[in-house]
C-alpha cells in the first residue's frame, strides 16, 4: 500500500508541477505581450513628448531672448531700438477658457435731458472709464494713430509734425518734420499715409509720407478746407469745408458750410450741407460704426460749439450742446471727437477739463476729467 501511495503522490506532484510550469509559460507569454504592447503604444507618444520638450525648450530660450532684448531697448532709452525691440513683443491674443469670461455687466438707467426725446423702458450700458496712465509728449495736438507701435502728433509751438512711440510713462520722439505753419487737423489712411490740414485761409489737403516728406495731396478750391478724416476702409475721404463768402462767424445768408466726401482718388462723391442751422465752422470730423458722420462744429470765436451727426445719406440725426452739470462756468467747447468699436462717442472739452461720454443715440452716459488737466485732442491705443 506504501507503494502505491508513494506512485500516487508523484504522480500527482508531477502533475502539479506540469501545472505550475504550464502557468508560468502562459504568465512569460501575457508579459511578453503585455510589454510588446506597451512598447508599441510608448515609442510614437516618446517621439511626441520628446518634440513637445524641445519645443517648450525653444520657446523659453525664446522668451528669454525677447526679454532681454526689450529690457536692454528700454533702458537705453534709444528710439531705434525702440522699433526693433517692438517686434519681440507676441501680439497674439491669448485663449480665454469660458470659465474666465465674466458675466455681462448689469444695465443702468441714464436719467440725463438729452436734446432728444427719451423713450421710456429706454436701457442704456453705462461705461467706468479711468485714467489708467499719464504719459509726457511734446506732440499733444491732433493726436492720430499710424498703426499699432506709432502714432502720431502736431507740436504746436514748434509748428512741427511728429511721430512718435509710447514706452513706460514717456513718449519718444522717432521722426519730426517742420511744416511751416499751424496744423488744423490731421488723418491717417488705412496705408498709413498721413493727411492734414492747415489753419488759415488754404484749400489744400497735405500728405506727409516718409520718403518723400510733405507734399501737395488735394486742392479743394474755391472751398476753404477746415477738417479731414479717412475712414477705416480707406476708400471714403471727408472734409469739413465753407466758403470764403461772408464773415467767419456766424455764417451769412449765402455762404456754404458742411461736409465733403471724396473717394480715394481725391473726387468729390457728396456734399452735405444743413438747411436750417446751418454749420459754422466743421472743425473735426469723424465716423461710427453705423457709418454716421460725427462733426464738430465750432459757433464762437474762443472754441464755444456743438456735436453734429448725419446718417450716412448726410441727413440730420441729432445735435449735442453740452452738459449743465458739467458746463457751469465755461460754455461747452468741443476739441476733438473720436469714436469706438461700441459705439460709444468720445468728445473732449478742454475748457471744462472733461471728456464727454455719449451713446450712438446723442444721449450723455458718463464724464471723465481732472481738473487743472485740459484735454485738447483724442485718441485710441491699439
Amino acid at each position: 500500500m506504501k507503494a502505491e501511495h508513494q506512485e500516487k503522490y508523484d504522480e500527482i506532484k508531477q502533475q502539479i508541477l506540469n501545472k505550475e510550469e504550464e502557468m508560468k509559460d502562459a504568465i512569460a507569454n501575457k508579459s511578453n505581450l503585455l510589454i510588446k504592447e506597451l512598447d508599441e503604444w510608448w515609442m510614437p507618444h516618446s517621439e511626441q513628448i520628446s518634440k513637445m520638450e524641445e519645443t517648450m525648450n525653444n520657446a523659453e530660450k525664446d522668451l528669454i531672448h525677447r526679454i532681454a532684448t526689450i529690457e536692454e531697448a528700454l533702458k537705453s532709452e534709444d528710439t531705434t531700438s525702440i522699433f526693433s525691440a517692438a517686434d519681440q513683443v507676441v501680439k497674439e491674443l491669448p485663449i480665454k477658457i469660458v470659465a474666465e469670461i465674466k458675466k455681462q455687466e448689469p444695465l443702468m438707467f441714464s436719467t440725463e435731458k438729452s436734446t432728444q426725446n427719451l423713450h421710456i423702458g429706454l436701457l442704456m450700458k453705462i461705461p467706468e472709464p479711468k485714467i489708467v496712465g499719464t504719459y509726457t509728449c511734446d506732440a499733444t495736438n491732433k493726436l492720430a494713430t499710424v498703426n499699432t507701435d506709432l502714432y502720431v502728433g502736431f507740436d504746436e509751438p514748434h509748428r512741427t509734425l511728429k511721430l512718435f512711440v509710447f514706452s513706460k510713462n514717456k513718449c519718444y520722439t522717432v521722426y519730426s518734420e517742420y511744416t511751416g505753419n499751424q496744423i488744423s487737423d490731421i488723418t491717417v489712411t488705412p496705408n498709413e499715409s498721413i493727411l492734414f490740414t492747415e489753419t488759415g485761409k488754404s484749400s489744400i489737403i497735405y500728405k506727409y509720407e516718409e520718403n518723400s516728406g510733405k507734399t501737395k495731396f488735394l486742392d479743394i478750391s474755391p472751398m476753404r478746407v477746415q477738417a479731414i478724416h479717412a475712414n477705416t476702409t480707406g476708400d471714403k475721404l471727408f472734409v469739413g469745408f465753407m466758403d470764403f463768402i461772408g464773415p467767419f462767424l456766424p455764417p451769412s445768408e449765402g455762404s456754404h458750410r458742411g461736409v465733403m466726401i471724396l473717394n480715394e482718388n481725391g473726387k468729390t462723391i457728396q456734399t452735405f450741407e444743413l438747411k436750417n442751422d446751418k454749420f459754422n465752422v466743421p472743425n473735426v470730423i469723424t465716423t461710427n460704426i453705423n457709418g454716421d458722420i460725427c462733426v464738430i462744429d465750432s459757433t464762437g470765436t474762443n472754441w464755444e460749439g456743438r456735436v453734429i451727426v448725419l446718417e450716412s445719406s448726410g441727413k440730420f440725426k441729432w445735435i449735442y450742446k453740452g452738459n449743465n452739470g458739467i458746463n457751469t462756468e465755461h460754455k461747452f467747447s468741443p476739441r476733438d471727437i473720436v469714436t469706438i468699436s461700441t459705439g460709444d462717442i468720445f468728445v473732449s472739452d478742454r475748457k471744462s477739463s472733461a471728456v464727454y461720454i455719449l451713446s450712438m443715440d446723442g444721449l450723455f452716459k458718463t464724464s471723465i476729467g481732472e481738473k487743472g488737466r485740459y484735454p485738447v485732442s483724442s485718441g485710441f491705443v491699439n
